[in-house]
């Protein structure tokens, strides 16, 4: 004896839930955009300079050796003198004296939030990419109604 089984309600509940992840990850950006933009707000402005480098190399627990680069931000804040290190693998983020602005905390200006693209807007572009692609694919789902291929399975 053999059965035909069908995927028609089980494509039903992956679009709906393409759909549902879609918007999830919307909102997930929509907080984190309304987050940072109070603290843009509350934060206080000042601009910085690169003022050294720094390179270390590491091991990781698999023995491979990494190499790290630090980059030494100072910057100004009510005529104090304040300083950050920004660390990345492979390569310096930033060149010796390059200037960028760098947003603190007003109550606790060591805390800093450097004025990139990809330091304030990174995780909003990447949640943002989630959600749209998540909502394409259900709206595909839905609006051209792919055709699956049944199978036969025999019952044993």
């Amino acid at each position: 004896m053999r059965r035909i089984i069908h995927f028609q309600y089980s494509l039903s509940t992956i679009k709906v839930l393409f759909i549902i992840f879609g918007m999830m990850w919307y909102l997930i950006t929509f907080f984190l955009y309304q987050y940072i933009q109070a603290y843009i707000d509350k934060a206080g402005y000042t601009e910085g300079v690169v003022t050294q480098i720094y390179k270390e190399t590491v091991t990781d627990e698999n023995g491979h050796m990494k190499t790290g680069y630090g980059s030494k931000i100072e910057y100004t804040v009510d005529h104090e003198r304040y300083s950050h290190v920004s660390w990345k693998l492979y390569r310096p983020r930033y060149a010796l004296d390059e200037h960028m602005g760098v947003y603190y905390t007003l109550s606790d200006p060591e805390t800093i939030r450097l004025d990139t693209f990809a330091g304030m807007w990174g995780i909003i572009v990447v949640f943002g990419g989630f959600g749209t692609i998540c909502t394409l694919i259900g709206m595909y789902l839905i609006l051209f109604k792919p055709k699956l291929q049944t199978r036969t399975v025999p019952l044993e």
